[in-house]
């Protein structure tokens, strides 16, 4: 798992593409500007609940990295040994 900050990063950048896109779209398919902000309002407001998901997330993931990892050591052996014995019986 990455560190927390650069999770924030990629999400600024993946958030900053987005709004780049929306946009040049609105340039090419010459949208009026009434309409232009709504889409920018609309497309704040999605960044808004995107951040308020995905960094909770974020930090809980980043808080249990290391119990993770062994966890799914464990369970991976843990299937295998089952796998074996179940080809066993």
């Amino acid at each position: 798992m990455a560190p927390a900050g650069e999770l924030n990063e990629m999400l600024d950048t993946l958030l900053a593409c987005d709004w780049a896109v929306v946009e040049f779209s609105m340039g090419l398919f010459n949208v009026p500007l009434a309409q232009q902000t709504a889409i920018r309002e609309q497309n704040q407001r999605l960044h808004g609940v995107l951040r308020e998901h995905l960094l909770p997330l974020e930090r809980k993931a980043a808080g249990q990295a290391g119990v993770n990892s062994n966890a799914r050591r464990v369970s991976r052996w843990s299937r295998k040994t089952r796998c074996r014995t179940n080809s066993l019986s």
